[in-house]
């Protein structure tokens, strides 16, 4: 009896564990917009508590919030960090920093400051599975309302927003469409373009961005694409695209060659698709993308530099 009762009592321990784990990564903070990053020296401190709220599975929650603010000078101009840890239990806390500054409030300086500050830089979320979007959201102290022509990240110039966006409040979507493997991926805010008085201005952005962490879990991966070396004109042969399916999705369709195929066969985690060789040449053969379904969920797995060669005689 007292054997059943230790299994029974070790099953129940995994699956409590388990579930707290899981529900764990449900706790966020999420920014007040509202809260006021930008102060002249001398100001007095804020309410600190007022710029995060902790969120669990997007209803707001208590807990314990300790608040560093031990690199913060008001009497200070520059750029400072106030660092936010949200205790879930005694292993188990949630991060963010808050990047606030101070500037001179003599009006001798005015022309010299930026007309628009970056208040907090984020993303939706902080895990992500390959060929996910990553929705990067940036906070922005722009008191005179001048319109956002565009933000530079990693180099690269975003001119379109996702819908909700406003002059205080820009949200960019970056697809991880690239093979990656588990991991962290950091985004750096760089520039920032805006109209002031019809004029395209830009400013320069330093220490501003968002690091996210990559998961292999809820992916597709092409692990190899094989084909014959040689066919003849007018035949059809058998490429086999194998996949490590994770957890396992329902394949729906491949496309190759901006080709989409439906009709396919599965075999030991392999997709065999018969194509035809239709004139004598180099056929290049591209992996594009695979769609999949699990559950009532349908995900779009894109890939890049997948492909094979085959000689058309």
């Amino acid at each position: 009896m007292s054997k059943y009762f230790r299994l029974f009592f070790v099953f129940f321990m995994f699956v409590f564990l388990f579930g707290c784990v899981s529900e764990e990564e449900e706790y966020v903070f999420v920014f007040n917009e509202d809260f006021q990053t930008s102060y002249n020296v001398g100001d007095e401190e804020p309410d600190w508590r007022d710029a995060y709220k902790a969120q669990y599975k997007g209803e707001e929650v208590d807990i314990d919030i300790n608040i560093d603010t031990s690199n913060v000078n008001m009497n200070e101009e520059g750029s400072f960090n106030v660092i936010y840890t949200g205790i879930i239990n005694e292993d188990n806390t949630i991060t963010e920093t808050l990047k606030i500054t101070i500037i001179k409030s003599d009006t001798n300086d005015q022309d010299e400051k930026e007309d628009i500050t970056v208040s907090q830089v984020t993303a939706n979320k902080k895990t992500y599975a390959y060929s996910e979007t990553v929705l990067i959201i940036i906070y922005l102290d722009n008191p005179q309302d001048y319109e956002i022509q565009s933000v530079t990240i990693d180099s690269v110039e975003y001119d379109e927003f996702k819908e909700g966006s406003n002059n205080d409040l820009v949200m960019i979507e970056i697809e991880l469409d690239w093979e990656l493997k588990e991991g962290q991926i950091r985004y750096d805010l760089e520039k920032i373009k805006y109209f002031k008085e019809d004029e395209l201005t830009t400013i320069n952005v330093q220490n501003a961005g968002v690091t996210i962490e990559l998961s292999s879990k809820g992916r597709i991966y092409i692990t190899s694409i094989n084909a014959p070396e040689s066919v003849t004109a007018g035949s059809e042969f058998d490429l086999e695209v194998s996949i490590l399916n994770i957890p396992a999705y329902e394949i729906i369709s491949i496309t190759i060659n901006s080709v989409v195929y439906e009709d396919f066969n599965i075999t030991n985690n392999a997709i065999i698709i018969e194509l035809l060789a239709e004139e004598e040449d180099q056929m290049i053969i591209g992996i594009e993308e695979i769609t999949a379904r699990k559950d009532d969920s349908v995900k779009e797995f894109k890939f890049h530099d997948k492909f094979v060669t085959v000689n058309v005689t």
